[in-house]
């Protein structure tokens, strides 16, 4: 078998089964997982002023655009995965891609696709934690493809499914999801939209590590699902681009998606979630995770 023949059979392998396949198999039922699924259903939706037309306008036909702009976005990125994923092999016993399960929009769990960054196994005997910036658990090719976030661009291949759009919240381990559930009563709100490859927060904050980088992350979602439109998609994708680019490149991206007005704004949405979590910080110290990306 040729290496396009392997790296067919590495994707398909490494995307989620159909419906109807019977569990043994590796398929997850698409359905928001019970304990999220009751939450959802008992309080309303966090209110950043406007949030509640969530369901109207832009966010409405978003996915589909975002569908149709993955064809020819994917067939260019191709061969650039297919490099990768070389490498990947390469460099490290392992399979070149990595799945995992995370919640999409209204909870539905799904199967995200990732280039891998960290040696077989590397959950063993941890579970779900949060990811640290020097992790010893990742391969050397893998801290330059995380650093670039080139690991990333398999991703596309859950947009053209329709699991996930270019820009909006980033999908959240169900184990971390119901935790973080428990700490921050709103969090399951950010699940009312469809997530994101990028967006604002992942732009602008660094990744979570205690609740209180979860407050700010929430204040930057629930500000862009206010405010989404396909002008600030557009800024928040170009400045993703220039991030990618080593040295200049964050600095750049923080300027064009930099807007002054939108993050004093996403500040004041997440101090808002702060308050309404104020009775369960005496939480903190008793839920600290470390790493989920891999």
């Amino acid at each position: 078998m040729g290496k396009i023949g392997k790296l067919k059979k590495a994707l398909i392998n490494a995307l989620p089964a159909r419906e109807g396949l019977p569990p043994e198999n590796g398929y997850l039922p698409p359905r928001p997982i019970g304990a999220i699924e009751e939450r959802m259903s008992q309080r309303p939706p966090f209110d950043t002023g406007r949030i509640r037309r969530f369901d109207t306008g832009y966010l409405r036909w978003k996915r589909r655009l975002d569908r149709i702009a993955a064809v020819p976005i994917a067939l260019a990125l191709t061969p650039v995965i297919a490099v990768l994923w070389l490498l990947v092999k390469a460099t490290s016993k392992g399979p070149g891609f990595y799945t995992q399960f995370r919640l999409g929009r209204h909870g539905v769990p799904f199967r995200i696709i990732k280039l891998r960054t960290m040696q077989p196994d590397a959950e063993r005997g941890l579970g779900a934690v949060w990811s640290s910036d020097s992790d010893p658990r990742a391969t050397k090719l893998g801290r330059f493809l995380r650093r670039t976030h080139l690991d990333e661009l398999p991703q596309i291949f859950n947009v053209l499914r329709g699991e996930m759009c270019f820009v909006g919240p980033r999908p959240e381990r169900p184990e971390i999801a119901e935790q973080l559930a428990k700490l921050v009563p709103c969090y399951l709100d950010r699940l009312l939209v469809t997530p994101g490859i990028t967006g604002m927060a992942q732009l602008h904050l660094r990744a979570d590590r205690t609740v209180e980088c979860v407050f700010r992350k929430l204040g930057f979602d629930f500000t862009y699902i206010e405010r989404a439109s396909l002008r600030l998609d557009l800024v928040v994708c170009v400045a993703t681009i220039c991030k990618t680019i080593p040295w200049i490149g964050p600095r750049w991206s923080v300027r064009i998606s930099g807007s002054a007005e939108f993050i004093r704004a996403a500040g004041e949405a997440g101090a808002r979630v702060k308050q309404e979590s104020a009775e369960e910080i005496h939480e903190y110290e008793r839920w600290t995770p470390l790493a989920v990306k891999r």
